[in-house]
């Protein structure tokens, strides 16, 4: 509503937009600082109780949001998901689906043959086909009220439960926390991997153990794999533990000058290193024998190599684009597609230069969050409406 408002408002006073967006900006900030400053004087128990509240309102908020929207899986998700039906009767993925899309999108092989574990359980215990996408749904509600609460865990052990409380009210305001409730898909899935990366290195600190520091070691092997496996992204969490890792470690060893000191210090982390090494080895082998077993074509010369991603995201808003696809397609072997793609890349940074990536930085966020629904409009425009639709969203909202 929020957004039609603006857009209404901006359409016919277009000079007046910065001002409007200003003035926005000065009530939200003025909002929340009477909200931390009202949590100030709460005490501990009943912050607790204010968490609760706040985490079951944006878990039911999703639920109502799936039941009265009914918003439809499209595009990759779609695809992904349909293929996971599919596969309940032949048993692997198609190599000839939607004009080859599996034999180029190896990445989606993973969350395909993870819904297809799921639904075949859910078939296996009675439920019918028609089921089967809210069923999803709701999995994806689970992942992201449990990515939420995971931010409010590493708020409360980095800062205190006040500012973890705040981040929740924040979370139960913004819209994202609902419209994204149906979008069934990886980069909802991997959300509770994300932060699940930064929850399990924080407990080190905190675990006195070592067959504690070990368990946790193992258990972030095993979460960032699945969480790379579903989407690379995942990835970000773990560099940013490395690197803050390795600036800690840095800065006690220059503090030791001795070798037996350094060797001291170095010494506990043998154990939980060798166990994450080993947990994520197994998960890689695990799910590297999941694709064998249900990828029965060879896809090497017709998968798009990671750099084509790299360089469709470097063009002009770093969104995707068909003409990109089709150019990576057009080769024949793995390495001519990694050799071309390798090629415009280039060409895109040069023309662009430092500032020109700047701007295409800041045309990405646009591009995702300029109007505060991240394309929701555009991913559930096949929803079966209502007037509840209508006024809160459709042509009737302002």
């Amino acid at each position: 509503y929020c957004t039609e408002c603006y857009q209404s408002a901006t359409s016919k006073h277009k000079n007046h937009k910065i001002l409007i967006i200003f003035l926005v900006v000065i009530f939200l900030c003025a909002a929340f600082l009477l909200i931390y400053d009202s949590l100030q004087r709460l005490e501990n128990r009943r912050l607790k109780h204010l968490s609760y509240i706040c985490i079951l309102l944006i878990f039911l908020g999703q639920l109502v949001f799936l039941a009265l929207i009914q918003p439809s899986l499209r595009y990759d998700p779609l695809k992904t998901f349909d293929m996971a039906v599919e596969m309940l009767n032949t048993h692997t993925i198609s190599g000839t689906y939607e004009t080859g899309y599996f034999a180029r999108y190896t990445n989606n092989y993973p969350i395909t043959i993870l819904t297809y574990w799921l639904l075949l359980l859910f078939s296996r215990c009675g439920m019918p086909e028609s089921f089967f996408m809210p069923a999803v749904q709701i999995l994806n509600i689970l992942c992201t009220t449990g990515s939420v609460w995971l931010g409010y865990l590493i708020f409360r052990e980095l800062k205190n439960r006040r500012a973890g409380v705040l981040y929740l009210i924040i979370c139960v305001l913004c819209p994202l926390s609902y419209v994204w409730a149906g979008y069934y898909y990886t980069a909802t899935l991997s959300m509770p991997c994300l932060m699940g990366i930064l929850h399990l290195y924080l407990q080190f600190s905190k675990t006195r153990t070592p067959s504690g520091h070990i368990l946790l070691g193992a258990a972030l092997g095993l979460v960032l794999v699945l969480g790379y496996k579903l989407r690379a992204t995942a990835m970000i969490a773990m560099i940013a533990v490395v690197l803050l890792t390795g600036m800690r470690l840095a800065a006690r060893l220059t503090a030791r000058k001795a070798h037996a000191e350094c060797i001291s210090i170095l010494k506990p982390y043998l154990l939980p290193g060798a166990a994450f090494l080993l947990a994520a080895a197994l998960s890689l082998g695990f799910w590297s024998a999941a694709v064998d077993r249900y990828v029965k074509f060879d896809y090497k010369n017709t998968g798009f190599p990671a750099i084509h991603w790299v360089m469709m995201g470097a063009r002009w808003d770093g969104a995707f684009d068909q003409t990109d696809e089709i150019f990576t397609s057009g080769f024949e072997t793995k390495e001519e597609k990694t050799a071309a793609d390798k090629e415009v890349l280039l060409e895109r940074i040069q023309e662009a230069g430092p500032a020109g990536l700047i701007a295409l930085t800041g045309r990405k966020l646009l591009n995702t969050w300029a109007d505060g629904t991240d394309s929701y409009l555009a991913e559930n425009s096949s929803a079966s409406y209502s007037r509840i639709y209508d006024y809160l969203l459709g042509n009737k909202s302002g």
